[in-house]
């Protein structure tokens, strides 16, 4: 859905990829790439009890996962912010009216 969204939208093809690809597994998907990003993403903050569709469990494509590992550190500061994070956006959407 989001991927045809994007193509309403005009989005870059790129961005309408990375749509499109997110919940694949994928045996070379770049953590730079925005696939991978989102997919990162994802697999963390459903870890964290913020699933996107509630009991979605976040998939993590191998090369993503080495990534993780090889740079730990910055990951743990990532997840220690997360709720803090999630906090303010929440605040911040809840008081849109739409």
């Amino acid at each position: 859905i989001a991927f045809l969204l994007g193509k309403d939208w005009n989005l870059p093809e790129e961005v309408r990829q990375g749509f499109r690809n997110h919940h694949s597994l994928m045996a070379n998907v770049d953590p730079r790439s925005l696939s991978g990003i989102v997919q990162t993403a994802e697999y963390f903050v459903s870890q964290m009890g913020f699933p996107l569709t509630p009991g979605m469990k976040g998939t993590l494509s191998q090369p993503l996962a080495d990534h993780i590992r090889e740079n730990i550190h910055e990951y743990k500061a990532i997840v220690r912010d997360l709720p803090e994070e999630m906090a303010k956006a929440r605040d911040l959407y809840e008081n849109i009216e739409v």
